[in-house]
């Protein structure tokens, strides 16, 4: 996906979020769904984010005070943003999950399959997408697709949040399966 590394301002939040060295981490969800949706609907302008979600695995800290002191890093450096970081280490009591065992894994149990895409920024440089759901959430990312994961259980609290989000709106091409 070159689109991202042909957008500065994104290259620029990645190095950010790299420099707080932590384990495990990507920045996914609207991040990454929104730039392509916007590229396949030709729109000039991107899509305003909501936030910006900074997901990362550490499990010997999993107090959600660390996450906040990392939101106000972040926002203090890139104030334009909201910043939004949750460790996965944490996130399966929320849905009553057995716990994860990494960043990946816990993408597995989102909503949408299309939405568990992420990237981060390495050392070097070089950028890494995290897709553990592979060909089948990059082809309907790419073919503008909702689809349910198959390890988000709640179809009630799926179809709620698909329609609440508005995406067909903002994205008219965009259709759910």
């Amino acid at each position: 996906m070159t689109w991202i590394a042909e957008d500065e301002i994104r290259m620029s939040e990645l190095q950010a979020v790299r420099e707080l060295n932590l384990p495990d981490w990507c920045i996914g969800a609207g991040y990454v769904r929104n730039l392509v949706w916007d590229k396949l609907h030709r729109y000039a302008e991107p899509t305003p984010l909501n936030d910006v979600d900074v997901v990362y695995y550490d499990p010997l800290c999993t107090q959600e005070s660390m996450e906040k002191l990392y939101e106000q890093a972040l926002q203090a450096k890139l104030p334009y943003r909201k910043w939004s970081f949750k460790n996965q280490a944490r996130m399966h009591m929320l849905n009553g999950n057995e716990p994860f065992v990494s960043t990946a894994d816990a993408m597995m149990h989102w909503p949408e399959l299309m939405t568990a895409v992420g990237v981060r920024m390495e050392p070097d440089g070089a950028l890494t997408f995290i897709c553990p759901w592979g060909e089948q959430a990059l082809q309907d990312l790419m073919a503008m697709h909702i689809r349910q994961s198959p390890k988000f259980k709640d179809r009630v609290y799926y179809e709620a949040r698909v329609r609440n989000k508005g995406w067909q709106v903002t994205w008219p091409y965009v259709r759910m399966k």
